[in-house]
C-alpha cells in the first residue's frame, strides 16, 4: 500500500514539474518578464529535489506553481485608456477610496457625492488628477440623477460608460425590528435599494453601448438575517435579489455584474 501511496506522490510530483515548466514558457509566450519566476523556479526546485518525503515535496512544488501563477498575473494590467467610471457615495469610505484608486491607474472617474461641499468630496478635488470630477449626486434625488447623466454622457460621447458602482448606502441605526421607526426602514430602502435602482435605469443605456459592467456593493446582512440589521439587511436583501435578475437579463447585451 505505501509502494502505491509513493508512486501516485511521484508521479503527482513530475506532473506539477511539468506545470511548473508550463506556465513559465506560457509567460515568455505572452511576452511577460520571467525574472522573478525564475527566481521562484529554481531554488523551489531545488529545495524540493534536497526533501525526501514525497508528500512534502508535492507540496512545496504545488506552493511554487501557485506563485508563479500569482506573480505572472501581475502584468495583465486591464486597458485604462478611453474608460469612465461612475461611483456612488465617495464622499468617504469604500467610495472615496475606490475613487482615489481607479483615477490613480488612469481611468476617468465620475465620483458622485451627497455633499460637494464635504470634507471627502474637497479632498477629492483638492488631491485627485484631471481625470477625476466630482459630481454633486444624491441618489434618492431624481433631478440630480438626471443632471449626472447629462453630464456624464455629455463627456464621453460615443464610448459610453464603462462601469457603474453602485456604493452609496446608509445603514442607519441599530435596532430591534420590532421599534426600528418606519421611517428608518424608508430611508434604508430609499437608499440601498430605490436609489441604487433608479440610477441604473438611467446609466445603462450608457453602460450597454460600452459593453461595460454594472457593481453593485451589498452586504452579508442581505443573505444572512442579522439582529439589530432588519431594515439594513431588507434592504440590501432587496438589492441582491434585483441584482441577479438585472445580470441575466444583461447577459445577453455584454453587460457583466460584479
Amino acid at each position: 500500500m505505501e509502494g502505491i501511496v509513493e508512486g501516485c506522490l511521484g508521479f503527482l510530483y513530475d506532473l506539477l514539474l511539468v506545470v511548473c515548466v508550463g506556465l513559465l514558457v506560457l509567460r515568455v509566450a505572452e511576452g511577460r518578464s520571467v525574472r522573478w519566476l525564475v527566481l521562484l523556479v529554481v531554488p523551489g526546485v531545488t529545495l524540493s529535489c534536497l526533501v525526501h518525503s514525497s508528500a512534502l515535496k508535492v507540496g512545496l512544488v504545488s506552493v511554487l506553481c501557485s506563485g508563479i501563477h500569482y506573480v505572472g498575473r501581475e502584468g495583465v494590467i486591464l486597458p485604462t485608456q478611453n474608460k469612465a467610471v461612475l461611483i456612488t457615495g465617495c464622499d468617504s469610505g469604500f467610495g472615496h477610496d475606490l475613487a482615489r484608486f481607479l483615477d490613480s491607474t488612469g481611468l476617468r472617474v465620475f465620483a458622485g457625492v451627497l455633499d460637494e461641499l464635504s470634507p471627502g468630496a474637497l479632498e477629492l478635488k483638492k488631491a485627485a488628477s484631471p481625470n477625476l470630477t466630482v459630481l454633486q449626486l444624491d441618489i434618492t434625488n431624481s433631478s440630480q440623477i438626471t443632471q449626472a447623466h447629462q453630464y456624464i454622457q455629455s463627456q464621453t460621447g460615443e464610448t459610453g460608460l464603462w462601469a457603474l458602482v453602485n456604493n452609496a448606502r446608509v445603514l442607519g441605526y441599530l435596532c430591534d425590528g420590532e421599534i426600528l421607526p418606519i421611517k428608518i426602514y424608508k430611508k434604508c430602502l430609499d437608499v440601498n435599494f430605490i436609489g441604487s435602482v433608479e440610477i441604473t435605469q438611467v446609466f445603462l443605456p450608457l453602460i450597454r453601448q460600452s459593453k461595460g459592467r454594472l457593481i453593485s456593493i451589498s452586504s452579508m446582512a442581505g443573505e444572512v438575517p442579522l439582529s439589530g440589521f432588519a431594515g439594513y439587511g431588507a434592504s440590501k436583501a432587496a438589492l441582491i435579489s434585483f441584482s441577479g435578475a438585472i445580470r441575466q437579463e444583461l447577459s445577453r447585451w455584454g453587460v457583466t455584474r460584479g
